[in-house]
């Protein structure tokens, strides 16, 4: 990961708790990073995939906010946010050293290779778990996102309750 990627993640976890979304602008290295935090509690961070922005994950806010400190940026290079587009690839070797509880989420319309990488990530981390989202695809957090919320509540309420 690069060293300003990083310098964005600590800012954004050293960010204070705000009870409204709170759009800011964040030099980090040669970029100027659109991020915005909603709610109270424990930090969740939503990225965005390629070619989208922070409002992808509208519906998730809605939900998490009154739970969880609810942070979203625009990547490098998308939105608002300015820098080139930030491509950050994790070694495939490194999936078998994620001991974290991860959880994979999908839609049953998800494209075969998605499915097959999904399948992949099972066996390779012990800690994972998978969702299925009806009737979802690609994107089923926006086709679906009452049952993509669900399942990450229901994620969260079981990882909060083991013993660390």
């Amino acid at each position: 990961m690069k060293r300003s990627t990083v310098a964005m993640l600590l800012l954004l976890g050293a960010w204070t708790t705000m009870t409204g979304a709170q759009p800011r602008m964040l030099n980090v290295g040669d970029a100027a990073i659109r991020c915005e935090a909603t709610g109270r509690g424990q930090a969740l961070v939503f990225i965005h995939g390629w070619a989208h922005t922070l409002e992808i994950w509208d519906d998730q806010v809605v939900s998490f906010s009154p739970r969880y400190r609810v942070i979203r940026f625009d990547r490098r290079g998308f939105g608002q946010s300015t820098g080139h587009a930030d491509v950050s690839e994790v070694r495939w070797e490194q999936t078998q050293e994620v001991r974290a509880p991860m959880l994979i989420v999908h839609g049953d319309h998800e494209i075969p290779i998605n499915i097959a990488f999904a399948d992949s990530l099972m066996r390779r981390m012990p800690n994972a778990r998978r969702v299925v989202i009806t009737d979802g695809g690609h994107g089923a957090h926006v086709a679906q996102p009452e049952q993509f919320n669900a399942a990450l509540l229901q994620f969260f309420a079981r990882v909060e309750r083991s013993p660390q």
